[in-house]
């Protein structure tokens, strides 16, 4: 494998994300089972529990595996249970692992069939990671050894601005990404190229974040006009998710209509694009029903409370924090009612 790759000790879990089929014959829903030998595993040390940073927990049992693992083929079969999933046996035969960044980047960087977002790959794990100080560092090092003119280089720009972003310096990100955009403009990046959809939501979420709520729209829509024109899956996933921001904004801003609008639009991608039992799907129908109960329609917004809740309920673990939200949420739409 030539990146990360998250995978779960629980089979149920890995089922969710592996997709229910609907999108056959043009994309089919595949689950990998793994089986890595104690000795191999203890030799090379090829992954590492991070149960304790997953959203989801235990409930996950969340394993991430390095990049550097080969693996061997045992076996490919369809799940009888299901007939639409396929079930990929794979076992670890042998690994190549080196923690230092400097080897790590220079394999990447020699390697000409390596794209760039692969060479930025550590940066972002780290940085989800939460050690920030590496992953700029990381980042930095890049910068430093890259040609200007090479395509990755806007990108790195992105991620550190989404990095200081994170470390809450807000100056220091809204520097980064004004970088990412001008080396993008240098390299004559089309317009309409989802790199700059991806940098306009990130800078509309800091200007939300710091409740300038005009600016974060204007980059809100700029980003939505990009993603419009673009038929791929992760820019339709995009502008459900920049649709979801504008409503947030609006109902901010006690633009009740207009944030339902803008849901309505979200769900209507997801609906389409996503598995039925999709957690995102779920938040969707409780963020219209967090509207609706604004709004004073108490009984709408309970039957998309409760329609939330069934949806997650399928792909959250019942003790989900998210599951305890929805379940509040239908008791105050009961109260509400009374």
């Amino acid at each position: 494998m030539n990146t990360f790759v998250s995978t779960s000790r629980k089979r149920s879990v890995a089922l969710v994300f592996a997709g229910d089929g609907s999108h056959r014959p043009l994309l089919e829903s595949v689950l990998f089972q793994i089986t890595i030998n104690k000795n191999v595993a203890t030799k090379t040390k090829p992954f590492v529990d991070i149960t304790n940073m997953s959203i989801l927990g235990e409930e996950e049992k969340e394993i991430l595996l390095s990049m550097g693992i080969i693996f061997k083929i045992e076996s490919v079969e369809q799940l009888v249970e299901n007939g639409i999933v396929w079930q990929v046996n794979l076992i670890l035969t042998e690994s190549v692992l080196d923690n230092e960044i400097e080897i790590l980047f220079n394999y990447f960087k020699t390697n000409s069939t390596t794209s760039i977002s692969n060479i930025s790959t550590l940066g972002v794990l780290l940085a989800q990671m939460g050690d920030y100080k590496k992953a700029e560092k990381y980042y930095q090092m890049m910068l430093d050894k890259l040609p200007i003119d090479h395509c990755g280089v806007p990108i790195i720009l992105n991620n550190m601005g989404i990095l200081y972003y994170e470390m809450h310096d807000d100056e220091k990100a809204l520097e980064y990404y004004k970088k990412s955009y001008e080396s993008y403009k240098m390299q004559n990046v089309s317009e309409n190229d989802l790199l700059f959809g991806n940098l306009y939501h990130n800078i509309a979420s800091l200007y939300h974040e710091n409740n300038d709520n005009e600016k974060a729209l204007k980059y809100l829509r700029k980003a939505s006009k990009i993603c419009q024109n673009n038929s791929t899956l992760p820019s339709v996933l995009l502008c459900a998710t920049l649709y979801t921001d504008m409503s947030g904004i609006y109902e901010d801003d006690e633009k009740f209509d207009e944030a339902l609008y803008m849901l309505q639009r979200t769900l209507e991608i997801q609906l389409r694009v996503l598995p039925s039992t999709h957690f995102r799907i779920a938040a969707t129908y409780h963020n219209i029903g967090g509207i609706y109960l604004c709004k004073g329609d108490y009984k709408i917004a309970l039957e998309n409370f409760e329609t939330a809740l069934d949806i997650g309920l399928k792909s959250l673990p019942s003790d989900h924090e998210t599951i305890q939200t929805y379940y509040e949420h239908i008791q105050l739409a009961k109260e509400r009612i009374k």
